[in-house]
């Protein structure tokens, strides 16, 4: 009886090994199928050579007045458009008229052009006065920032934004 349990646990050990080798089996496996991809990868690569500048630059972007830009302009109708469209239709030409009796709109396109000319007066076209003060307020802090000169933030009505001003 002791003979046949020797047999047994060589048996155990037997056993053991071979499930060893199919584990060493299987990293080597995965590490020939990588080293194939690979070795594929560089093959369609020397076939296909690296993208030239000049491929990119063939390429033209689509242009503004394009087709595509056609399209969407016509699809939707004037009378749907939104007051963000029509302010960026506004601003973009220079011509308030765009706003089509937009109040929104034309606050934005005045508060634009002032903005842009750094004239506070520009802000007097804006009938409601807390968003001309506001309009003014802004211009005043813009002109602070892009000359320096912290005597013009005095000027400013809102103190949140005199405050801002002031650490800037």
């Amino acid at each position: 009886m002791k003979h046949i349990s020797k047999k047994k646990r060589g048996n155990k050990r037997f056993h053991k090994r071979k499930s060893n080798e199919k584990n060493m089996r299987s990293p080597l496996t995965i590490t020939l199928i990588v080293l194939i991809l690979f070795a594929i990868l560089i093959v369609f690569s020397v076939f296909n050579g690296p993208i030239n500048k000049q491929e990119i630059n063939d390429i033209e972007p689509a242009d503004e007045t394009g087709i595509i830009n056609e399209e969407i302009n016509e699809q939707i109708p004037e009378s749907m458009e939104s007051s963000s469209i029509r302010t960026n239709r506004a601003i973009s030409s220079g011509d308030i008229s765009k706003c089509e009796n937009d109040g929104e709109c034309r606050i934005s396109f005045i508060f634009d052009k002032a903005k842009k000319s750094g004239n506070t007066g520009d802000c007097n076209e804006i009938e409601n006065i807390e968003v001309r003060d506001n309009c003014k307020d802004n211009v005043l802090l813009s002109n602070s920032i892009q000359t320096g000169d912290k005597s013009l933030c005095n000027q400013i009505q809102d103190v949140s934004i005199r405050t801002l001003c002031g650490g800037i």
